[in-house]
């Protein structure tokens, strides 16, 4: 038999059902105040310049090497009308046979008999300011053969004018020399190469030489040579005094030195007018310890008998003493007053 249960005990059975539903929200409250008190610390202000202040990430060290570096602008300058392809078909007048002759692709060839030239361009030439005019110029070498079997080669100056090509000065080179090496430097023109010794056959130069040209007020002259010798050492006269353009009278020092003393120490010295004559000539004795050593030469040139107001060219020379050839040669020019 089931007890009975009275109503007072529903009434508590009652009662503790609604106590303990109350008291679920309380008990629960603990868990939900755990993610609502973290969640305030990742949104607080002071930790926000900590991530994204501007310090940190526009301001780096390592930023301006990700930037391309900068690219060097040259100003354009005027180009030059002395261009190969325009020099390789210029119309030149030949230097050795006086003909105007219109080269095409460098090359030129007309006539018959006494009256045939064939001319080319060589692929050596120069660029740079010769006359100082602050304008590029040229220094080109032609070749011409009038029929025989001589093939004589001129060094000839281009110059600027205008921004037009224009031939200026020519020197004859020898008769098939051969060429090393063609530049422009500090307004000079100074060509490597092997030239004829006095006593070589014309087929077969042996004077391995450098030669310095310079475009002066007479026009393109030889105004250095310095020759190789057999061992390889390199002979040239320097004339430290007088100086081009100086103005001398009556008598002045000529002073200078030289990389391998001439035979018997002897230089010749020759002055010349601007065509070309002859004025004076005569020795200058070189100062060495030994023979073929460097040496000093100081002497006096009298000046005598050349008129005033003449500009001449001194020329200083060591000549071959096999067959007078030169070996070596310095120069000046100079005002007489």
């Amino acid at each position: 038999m089931k007890p009975i249960r009275s109503p007072l005990y529903f009434f508590f059975l009652t009662m503790f059902l609604l106590l303990s539903a109350c008291a679920a929200p309380v008990a629960t409250q603990p868990a939900l105040s755990g993610p609502s008190a973290t969640q305030p610390v990742s949104a607080q202000p002071t930790s926000v310049p900590a991530t994204l202040a501007p310090t940190a990430t526009r301001a780096t060290a390592t930023e301006p090497a990700t930037l391309p570096p900068p690219t060097l602008t040259v100003a354009p300058t005027t180009p030059s009308d002395l261009t190969v392809d325009k020099l390789k078909n210029f119309t030149f007048t030949s230097p050795m046979y006086g003909k105007t002759i219109q080269l095409t692709q460098g090359k030129y060839e007309a006539g018959n008999g006494v009256d045939y030239l064939r001319a080319s361009l060589l692929e050596s030439i120069a660029f740079g300011d010769l006359n100082h005019d602050g304008e590029p110029d040229a220094a080109i070498l032609l070749a011409e053969n009038g029929g025989g079997s001589g093939t004589f080669i001129s060094l000839i100056a281009m110059l600027d004018q205008d921004g037009a090509p224009h031939q200026g000065s020519a020197i004859m080179v020898g008769d098939r020399p051969r060429i090393n090496s063609l530049k422009i430097q500090d307004g000079k023109i100074v060509l490597e190469g092997v030239i004829h010794s006095k006593q070589a056959p014309l087929c077969c130069p042996d004077l391995p030489v450098i030669e310095t040209y310079t475009l002066s007020k007479s026009g393109l002259i030889l105004q250095r040579l310095e020759s190789i010798t057999p061992n390889g050492m390199q002979r040239g006269i320097a004339i430290t005094s007088p100086k081009t353009g100086d103005v001398v009278s009556g008598s002045f020092p000529l002073q200078g030195n030289v990389t391998i003393a001439p035979f018997e120490n002897n230089l010749v010295y020759r002055i010349f007018d601007g065509q070309g004559n002859k004025l004076a000539e005569g020795p200058v004795t070189v100062n060495a310890a030994n023979p073929g050593d460097a040496g000093t030469f100081d002497t006096t040139i009298d000046l005598t008998n050349i008129p005033a107001g003449l500009l001449v060219r001194l020329e200083l020379q060591d000549l071959s003493a096999a067959d007078g050839s030169t070996l070596a040669m310095d120069s000046v020019e100079l005002m007489i007053k």
